[in-house]
């Protein structure tokens, strides 16, 4: 018997939603996408705001931040995570990358406290890269 979850349907949990539909366990174990799961307007925004004020207690004066685009998804292995662009409005040598390097351990905690738990993956795009992007229609390609 196929777990509910690989079979079909939409499984609603808290404010969230995963649609499988027409996901099988075989389509699955070859790479196929299931269904994305969904946080709510409220709970992205939520993590902008967390990523938002993280990067500005840093960067404050030196570089601008945003927009800051949080995309749901799932990895190759099935686990919900928070693909995080972040747009730097600046020269992007100016960040630090000593710093940069431990967003996530500074960020996890400040999500968590507001109840996101999935692991946010933050990629970093200068201005001209993710206007050129967005010109293509290319931008959910990015991070």
């Amino acid at each position: 018997v196929m777990p509910k979850l690989l079979r079909a349907g939409l499984d609603l949990v808290g404010g969230r939603a995963r649609a499988v539909a027409g996901m099988g366990l075989f389509g699955w174990l070859n790479g196929e996408r299931g269904g994305v799961f969904m946080l709510n307007a409220e709970a992205l925004e939520k993590v902008k705001e967390v990523f938002a004020e993280t990067l500005r207690e840093r960067f404050e004066g030196e570089l601008d931040f945003g927009p800051i685009v949080v995309t749901p998804d799932v990895d190759w292995c099935g686990e919900d995570y928070l693909r995080v662009l972040i747009v730097v409005d600046g020269d992007m040598k100016r960040l630090d990358s000593k710093w940069t390097v431990g967003l996530i351990t500074r960020v996890r905690p400040k999500l968590e406290a507001v109840g996101v738990t999935e692991f946010p993956s933050p990629t970093f795009i200068g201005m001209k890269g993710y206007k050129s992007a967005l010109r293509r229609g290319r931008v959910d390609k990015l991070g």
